[in-house]
């Protein structure tokens, strides 16, 4: 289980201010991107690995919690898991969709192809069915935050 601390965010993470800028105030050149993750191994795993490719993290573990987070700060992607405690993974993927039409999110389950189907029409760019290939992995995030994927639909 989760620290916790924080309402369920790892301690490992970076945390930026209010607003999107960090902490000192300055404009921020790093993408953010928001891990809704319930388990902590693999919610560590992937802000490390984003962490390495120099994109900020924060990693959260409720899907409740998430969604304040995400009102509260400036992502450019989301990442997340579909089985969360507190909000479930597709509900909070509608209402982040609806929040911010242009948001990148990427779904991570170990669902089938029905599973599939209901993130998408929730409004996820990609789904990646666990376990995942880290090379479709990195490609989607790269992909999204670089502005080479469009929503047509808002």
């Amino acid at each position: 289980m989760f620290p916790t601390r924080h309402a369920r965010e790892y301690p490992d993470s970076k945390v930026i201010g209010p607003g999107g800028g960090n902490i000192q105030g300055t404009m921020r050149n790093e993408p953010r991107v928001l891990v809704v993750e319930d388990d902590e191994v693999l919610a560590r795993m992937l802000t490390l690995l984003l962490s390495s490719e120099e994109i900020d993290s924060r990693a959260i573990g409720c899907g409740n919690q998430a969604l304040l987070a995400f009102m509260d700060g400036q992502y450019d992607l989301v990442i997340l898991d579909l089985g969360l405690p507190g909000m479930n993974g597709l509900e909070l993927c509608r209402r982040l969709r609806a929040l911010a039409p242009r948001v990148g999110l990427i779904v991570l389950s170990g669902g089938g192809p029905e599973c599939r189907n209901e993130a998408l029409l929730a409004g996820a760019d990609l789904f990646l069915r666990k376990p995942f290939d880290m090379n479709e992995f990195h490609d989607g995030v790269r992909a999204l935050l670089s502005g080479s994927v469009v929503r047509l639909a808002a």
